[in-house]
C-alpha cells in the first residue's frame, strides 16, 4: 500500500466512523494496519472504533500501542484515558489524563477528564485544580463549569459556586436540574421541577 493510498484510504475511514458505519471503518483501518510499521493515525483510529463498539480492552491495547509510538501525543493519551476510565481502571486513567496534560498543559479536554476521573474515585476536592485550568483556557467549557460549580459547593465555596453554576445558566438554559437544584439547595433559585 503507497502512503498516498493509506492517506486516502483513511479518509475513508474518518468518514464511515463520523456517520457511524464502525464495522466499515474498523475493516478499513486494520488494512492500512497491515503496513509495518502501522501508521500511527490509523491505528488511533481504530482504538476510538474499538471505544465506541465498547470493546475496551482491545480499545486500551491499540491506544496504548499509539502512545508507544508518539509519546508526546496528548490527544492519544487522552483518548487511552477515556478508554480505560470506562473500563474502570480509575489509576491507569488518572495517569494517562496526568500524562496528556503533561504533554499540553492548556488541553482543556484532559484537564476535564482528569478532574472527573479524580470525583470517580471520590477525591472530589483535588478536582477543583484542574477545572479552574481548563476554564482558564477554555472558560465555555459548560461540563467544566457545571462541575466546578457542584464541586465549590460542596467545598463550602458557596459564593464562587454560585458564579459559576449561574453563569453555566446564563450559557445552558435548558438545563432545569443540575445547576437549578444545586441553587435552590443554597437558596440561590427555586426548585426545579
Amino acid at each position: 500500500m503507497t502512503h498516498a493510498t493509506a492517506i486516502f484510504d483513511l479518509s475513508l475511514a474518518l468518514e464511515a466512523y463520523g456517520a457511524g458505519r464502525l464495522g466499515e471503518a474498523e475493516s478499513i483501518c486494520r488494512t492500512i494496519c497491515v503496513q509495518d510499521p502501522p501508521p500511527v493515525d490509523a491505528m488511533h483510529l481504530l482504538g476510538l472504533i474499538e471505544m465506541a463498539q465498547g470493546r475496551l480492552e482491545a480499545a486500551v491495547e491499540t491506544l496504548t500501542a499509539v502512545t508507544k509510538f508518539q509519546p508526546d501525543d496528548a490527544t492519544a493519551r487522552n483518548n487511552l484515558g477515556i478508554a480505560l476510565r470506562k473500563h474502570g481502571r480509575l489509576p491507569e486513567a488518572i495517569a494517562a489524563f496526568e500524562n496528556a496534560v503533561a504533554c499540553r498543559p492548556t488541553y482543556p479536554d484532559a484537564l476535564y477528564n482528569l478532574a472527573v476521573a479524580l470525583t470517580d474515585t471520590g477525591n472530589r476536592g483535588s478536582a477543583i485544580e484542574p477545572l479552574r485550568r481548563c476554564l482558564s483556557h477554555a472558560p465555555g467549557h459548560a461540563g467544566a463549569r457545571f462541575l466546578l460549580g457542584d464541586l465549590l459547593v460542596d467545598a463550602g465555596d458557596h459564593e464562587e459556586a454560585i458564579a459559576h453554576l449561574e453563569r453555566y445558566l446564563g450559557e445552558n438554559p435548558g438545563d432545569v436540574d443540575g445547576a437549578r437544584m444545586r441553587l435552590a439547595q443554597m437558596n440561590r433559585g427555586p426548585v426545579p421541577f
